[in-house]
């Protein structure tokens, strides 16, 4: 059977969007070739051992096989030591939100539960083939609460690391 493989391969860097810096994935080269194989599993296992002979820099690489059922995808990391994850997946990042303190509303009987003004949202534009998925997150800043990934599957909400703000605390002050 003809399946189509595709392999990605991301580069490992740091980019800092105003008061964010984020440990993203830059797309530094994709390739496609259709191969012959019995199934999907063995198309995917022969692009893994290639790929396992040819040394890459510090990144991310995928592999997608298609034209059969089940559709895989195979992704490992190659060297960086990054950890908190940011997206389910390697996806493509479209700008980072940055809302601070004095943008939150506390809601009426939470504990500890926001509501965000989302027109005071600041927003950064990424460059063009940056991705994320496991990366560095810090901040600048102690009145940064939260920080909005804007990806091409959804928004993502994290909260910055207080070891990463000039002040320790984690709490948002309304």
């Amino acid at each position: 059977m003809k399946l189509k493989v595709k392999v990605r391969r991301y580069r490992a860097e740091e980019m800092r969007f105003g008061p964010v810096t984020l440990g993203v994935l830059v797309l530094a080269g994709e390739e496609e070739r259709e191969v012959r194989a019995r199934d999907p599993v063995e198309a995917m296992l022969g692009a893994v051992e290639e790929l396992g002979r040819t040394r890459y820099q510090d990144g991310y690489i995928e592999v997608f096989v298609e034209g059969g059922e089940p559709r895989l995808v195979h992704g490992e990391k190659v060297g960086y030591r990054w950890r908190r994850r940011l997206a389910m997946r390697p996806t493509r990042l479209r700008r980072v939100g940055v809302i601070r303190r004095g943008h939150l509303a506390p809601l009426k009987g939470g504990v500890d539960a926001y509501k965000v003004k989302l027109d005071s949202v600041e927003w950064h534009d990424a460059p063009d083939g940056v991705y994320v998925y496991e990366g560095k997150l810090e901040v600048d800043g102690d009145d940064v609460v939260l920080v909005v990934l804007d990806t091409e599957d959804g928004r993502y909400y994290l909260r910055p690391p207080a070891s990463s703000r000039s002040s320790r605390s984690s709490q948002p002050r309304s």
